[in-house]
Order: C-alpha cells, then sequence, then structure tokens
C-alpha cells in the first residue's frame, strides 16, 4: 500500500497545483478556440449532463441502495490529478491499481470486502464504499464509476495544404501531450505561447525560453532546429496548431495551442 499511497500522493500534488486555476474544459470554452467545420470535434458536456453520467447524486446526503455483495468486482474508474486511474477488483481476491498510461506504475495486492466496505491489502484506514453506481475512495478523495473518462482533448487531423499566413499571429499552448496521453497544460503547472509572423517567430515559455527564431516555411506548417532537436508546426482541422519537438534520443513532446488573437489584440503587462 505504501507504494500506491505514493503514486497517488504525486498526483494529488499535481491537482493542488492546479486547483487555483480553471479546469481544461474551461480554458478552451473561455479561448473560443475555432471548431471544427463539421461542428462536432471536442464538445464538452454540460456540468448537469456530466453529474447525470457519473451518477453522483446532486445532494451529497441523498441515499442510493447499496449494490448487493459480489457486484463491486471488475473495473472501475476515475480522473486523479492530470491522469486517469482505474481499479480491477477480481473474484479471485486480488486488485491491480493502474494509471493506464503507465503500465510500470500499476499496483497490485489483494482485497477484501467486510461489512459493506472495501479494504486493500488489509488497511483499514483507507477503505473503499460502494456508493450506489459509484466507489468511494475517500482517502484517495475521489469517486470512481464503470464508465471509463473520455479522453481530455482528441487532436484533429493536420492540413495537408496551407494557406500563406494562416499561422500569423499568438498561439497559447492549452494541451500538452505525452507519451500518447494528453493533459492540460494548467495541470502540469506548463506554459508556452508564441508568436508567429511570417518566417519568424517569437516564442516564450519554459521549454524554449523567450527567443526569437527563423521559420522554415512548407507547404504544411513551418518548422526550424536547432542543436539535437527538430520542431515543427500544422494547422488541425479543429483550428488548433500542432507544434512538435523532436530531440535526438528521446520520444516527441506535443503541444496544442490556440489562436489568441493578432499581436495587435493581444495586451502585454503595464497596458
Amino acid at each position: 500500500m505504501k507504494k500506491l499511497f505514493a503514486i497517488l500522493l504525486a498526483f494529488t500534488m499535481i491537482l493542488a497545483l492546479a486547483a487555483c486555476g480553471e479546469t481544461a474544459a474551461e480554458t478552451v470554452a473561455e479561448t473560443e478556440a475555432p471548431a471544427a467545420e463539421d461542428g462536432a470535434v471536442n464538445d464538452l458536456p454540460d456540468d448537469d449532463a456530466a453529474e447525470e453520467e457519473s451518477g453522483e447524486p446532486d445532494d451529497p446526503g441523498e441515499e442510493y441502495d447499496a449494490p448487493e455483495e459480489g457486484e463491486v468486482t471488475g473495473l472501475w474508474y476515475c480522473s486523479f490529478g492530470a491522469a486517469n486511474l482505474s481499479l480491477e477488483l477480481r473474484e479471485d481476491g486480488a486488485y491491480t491499481v493502474a494509471f493506464p498510461k503507465d503500465p510500470e506504475g500499476s499496483v497490485t495486492g489483494a482485497w477484501e470486502e467486510r461489512d459493506g466496505f472495501i479494504y486493500l491489502d488489509g488497511d483499514e484506514t483507507a477503505p473503499l464504499a460502494p456508493y450506489g453506481v459509484l466507489l468511494a475512495w475517500p482517502a484517495a478523495g475521489v469517486y470512481l464509476s464503470r464508465e471509463e473518462p473520455a479522453p481530455l482533448y482528441v487532436p484533429a487531423a493536420t492540413l495537408e495544404t496551407l494557406p500563406e499566413g494562416i499561422l500569423d499571429g499568438y498561439w497559447v499552448a492549452a494541451f500538452l501531450e505525452l507519451d500518447g496521453e494528453v493533459f492540460s497544460v494548467e495541470d502540469l503547472n506548463e506554459r508556452m505561447d508564441l508568436y508567429v509572423e511570417g518566417s519568424r517567430a517569437a516564442l516564450g515559455g519554459p521549454v524554449f525560453g523567450d527567443q526569437i527564431v527563423d521559420l522554415e516555411v512548407l507547404e504544411n506548417g513551418l518548422s526550424f532546429s536547432g542543436e539535437g532537436f527538430r520542431v515543427d508546426m500544422s494547422l488541425q482541422a479543429d483550428g488548433f496548431l500542432r507544434l512538435s519537438m523532436e530531440a535526438d534520443g528521446e520520444g516527441a513532446l506535443v503541444y496544442y495551442l490556440y489562436n489568441a488573437g493578432p499581436a495587435d489584440e493581444v495586451e502585454t503587462e503595464g497596458e
């Protein structure tokens, strides 16, 4: 259990860093990122719909009928901090807690159900409790459900050809993709922005620092490189700019940025 709660603690710290900021959904909604042509890309449910789907009660005191014994076996899911978490309770008495995108970080052990509570590895300080269609885990501060969380953001396809100057303007990162998992930059306490004008770009954020670079203009985007790395920028069908950076011997780091407007509409400090 110590390893399990070390993992949960790490993600709790990530969640705490983002607690004072907006949620990823609020970030995208407030920036009014361009919608896809078919108008059906990454639609975000309203609060009522999300509540109804999750099964959480309107009133925390609302009572549910407890599930029958044995109905708790199987897979349970929740979003924990910046990542999705799964808990599998198997009929043979074994359990697995995992972050799907990090198989090596999974934890296994034994579970048992006593007096309406579920105990992992016999730890009576952090029980789980069936709560209607949910599984409450107070020690982790989450409710698990049978519904696997939808991806935070699903990138659209990139456009093969771009009109001249379409990438000009001020862009701000909303999402970051690491090892195939998409996170909100706020959840990771990350930041990146850039201003593009023709074949030059002004970069901002801790990854690049504040610098101006010359760009190679390609048919399907823009590119620049430095010692041991290359950056490619392209436009997606949903209006986001995809910035992919590959370093020698490392995997790709991908940012998804929304267009915050042309430079003359961007407020600077002191204005």
